[in-house]
Order: C-alpha cells, then structure tokens, then sequence
C-alpha cells in the first residue's frame, strides 16, 4: 500500500490580476504578440503535516554497498514506495508541473511553474482557438505542508509569449528567476522563424503577472517580464550561473547555450541589444518533446550538469572550456554579441543504460539524484556514475519528472500530469 499522508486543512488561495488584454506595442519581434481568448484560471490549495528533519547526505565510492548516509535524501530502506512516506502539499489540478524551486530569498516560497495540456486546435494568425493551450503559468505556495499554507496561482499578461509551454524555471541573482519555454517559437505556430528563448522575471510579487502600467509615451507595457532573449527554441532546462547569466538546454539544435540577459529592460519593455548568447557542444544533447531536463551548475568547479534526456544519460561540460568559432546563425535580434564555442570538454557522468527518461535533476553534497521519467523512479549516483540506491514514487510511467530540495532538508517531487506535489517524509 503506497503511504501518502494527508491532511484536509482549510486555506485560503489567493489568485493574482493578470493582464490579459494588455496589447503591447508590437512593432519589435522581440515583444511577441498579444491575443485575447477565454482562460480558466482556477486555483486549488491543499496543505498538509510537516515530518521531521534528514540527516545530511553523503556519497560512497567503494565496492562494498553504499553506507547508510549514501543517497540518504531518499531514504535507506528498500526502496519500495512504502519504505518513505509520501505527503502531499499541492493536491492534482488542472494544469502540469513541469519545474519547482525553493525561493533561496525566502524559503517559504515553494515556486512552481505550469503548462496546460497540449491542444489539437491550431494557433496561427487566422486561426487562434489553440492559442490559449500555450499559456504558462506560475504558483507560488508559501508555507508548504503548514496550516497556513496558501497556494497563488498566477498568470503574466503576455504569457501566451513570455511563459508559453514553460519546460523549467531557476532563480538568479536576488531578486530575479528565468524560466524556459518548450516551444519552437514564442508568436503563432506557423511564423517561419525559430524564435524562442528564456525570460526573465522579479521574484517580487509585487511585479510578477502584475500590470506594470504604461512608458513615458502612454503605451500599454508588454506583461510583466524583465528581459528575453530568442535565440533558444525548445529550451528543455536552465540554469544559473552568476549576475544575469544562465545556461539553457537548446531542443532545437542540440547545444548548450550561454545566456547572458545583461541588464534588465524593466517590467514590460523590450530592449534587448545589450544581451549576449554563446553556444556549446552543438548536436550533443537530445530533447525529448514535453519532457524537461534537469540542469545544475557547480560554481566551485565551473562545470555544468545536464539531463540529456533523449541519449538517456547524464553529462558534464567544463564551462571554462571551448574554442571561439564563428557566430550563431541565424540571429533575429540585436545583440551586443553572439558566437559558438567549439571542442568544449563534455563528460559522460551517468553513461547511457542505468535510466530510461532521466528529467528532473538535484545534486546535494556528493550525490546526484535523477527522476526517471518512465518508470516513476529516484536514483542515486555518485559523481564517477554509481548507482547509490533508488526509491520508487508513488507516480507512474510519464508522471515524475520535477525535483528540488526543501529548507527542510528534504525532496519535494512533482507531477508531470496533473501539478501534484508530493514531499518525502523518512
């Protein structure tokens, strides 16, 4: 019997105004375009019981079994779903969980982001009864698994652009996260460009999906993004580095890409000229369509982690590494500058063979915890590719897929199907 505890609590569910006939100025590509359409915005609050604290966790290397502390983050049982406890903070819905993250500013913050279920009708100029499918959206619960939790559904006002098909998300610097979006272009379907690429927004919840207003000249601004760039069509996953600068899995040519947002426009405009995009080991990486991979970057060794999740492996890549080549092309936007990198040193860290659809990835202290995407499973693996232990979740084939580590010490995994949150109580 799967032991998944809950508890029924009453909360309250705050849903933010969004700006759904915010027009924009749309004399620049990159702004994307703003459409009207009905939206079913629903919200869901669930909470439940908090366990207690893990233990840290650590790694073994040796040939004699793992120590009981290796891939502890999972627990040190059997690895049945009944050797956890399972307990639920965000209940299903409507939407799919695609990405979640503790804001590192204020832990309390548990950040999702949401795509809706791909529709079968078309989104292009003459036809947009698909065109509300694209929407992207973010929830915010505070308080996870307390009485009081809360959860905050939000929409931006030009999500249909700036959050469409959201694959991933990663906060930044204080005060900003980035998000990518599975979607080869960010205006209708049948546009003849790839233009797509991470945005970036305010963690302020005063400025997120809120309606920054008008410029100087009185025209409406463009939702509440703070920059974007679109030079990363099927982006699977993002990570960050350092300033503005993120790391993005490119679907669309099978590149690691350097995305450099420089400084932020502001809420709602659309000067982009000082960003910079530098791409890395073209053709290595596969994408899987609709499924995210996991990226993590190590700032004590510059080097950068990525689920390729079509070649079933974990990889490395030495980020200090590569030759300048020539430029990206093609280029829709200005940009301060662009080029690709060639012979950057990428590793093998988990060879092809021990997953089947690796997506959502979580290092902590020497392990690597991995979400198998078709058999519902967690594995743990040391840095040399080592298999440490393996927990079974109570999702099944297709379902897993988004994981992160709490304040709390612990795993919180999410549904791919229907946004359900679980924690992993030992």
């Amino acid at each position: 019997m799967k032991k998944i505890s809950v508890l029924i609590l009453l909360l309250a569910a705050c849903s933010s105004d969004s700006n759904e006939d915010n027009n924009g100025n749309n004399n620049d590509n990159n702004m994307g375009i703003v459409i009207d359409f009905d939206q079913d915005k629903s919200d869901s609050t669930d909470g439940s019981d908090m366990g207690t604290n893990p233990s840290d966790s650590g790694t073994d290397t040796t040939d004699t079994g793992p120590t009981p502390d290796s891939g502890s983050l999972i627990g040190d049982g059997d690895g049945t779903v009944d050797s956890v406890t399972f307990t639920e903070i965000l209940a299903a819905n409507n939407l799919q969980t695609t990405d979640l993250e503790f804001n590192p500013e204020n832990d309390e913050q548990l950040w999702l982001v949401q795509r809706q279920s791909l529709s079968n009708s078309p989104c292009t100029e003459t036809v947009r009864t698909g065109c509300g499918a694209l929407i992207g959206f973010a929830t915010i619960i505070t308080n996870p698994g307390e009485a009081n939790q809360t959860n905050d559904r939000r929409e931006d006002g030009n999500a249909w652009h700036f959050l469409r098909r959201p694959s991933s998300m990663a906060f930044g610097q204080p005060g900003v996260w980035a998000s990518c979006s599975d979607a080869r272009t960010g205006n209708f379907t049948d546009a003849n460009v790839d233009y797509m690429g991470p945005s970036l927004w305010s963690s302020d919840l005063d400025v997120f999906a809120k309606d920054p207003g008008v410029d100087s000249n009185g025209r409406p601004l463009n939702g509440s993004h703070l920059d974007m760039l679109h030079e990363t069509p099927f982006c699977m996953g993002i990570a960050h580095e350092v300033d503005n600068v993120f790391w993005a899995f490119n679907g669309n040519v099978g590149s690691i890409d350097k995305i450099d947002f420089a400084a932020d426009h502001g809420a709602g405009y659309h000067d982009h000229s000082d960003g910079k995009v530098y791409r890395y080991a073209i053709g290595e990486l596969l994408r899987v369509p609709h499924l995210p991979s996991g990226m993590h970057f190590d700032s004590n060794t510059n080097l950068l982690y990525v689920v390729d999740t079509g070649n079933k492996r974990i990889i490395s890549m030495d980020t200090k590494s590569g030759e300048r080549a020539g430029a990206i092309e093609p280029i829709y936007e200005q940009l301060a500058d662009n080029a690709v990198f060639n012979n950057a040193k990428v590793e093998e860290v988990v060879k092809a063979g021990a997953l089947e659809k690796p997506s959502g990835m979580l290092i902590h202290e020497d392990t690597i915890y991995v979400s198998d995407n078709a058999t519902g499973k967690i594995h743990a693996f040391d840095f040399e590719g080592k298999e440490l232990r393996q927990l079974q979740t109570p999702f099944d084939d297709g379902d897993l897929s988004a994981i992160t580590l709490g304040p709390d010490g612990k795993i919180y995994i999410a549904s791919l199907k229907d946004s359900t949150v679980l924690r992993i109580d030992l």
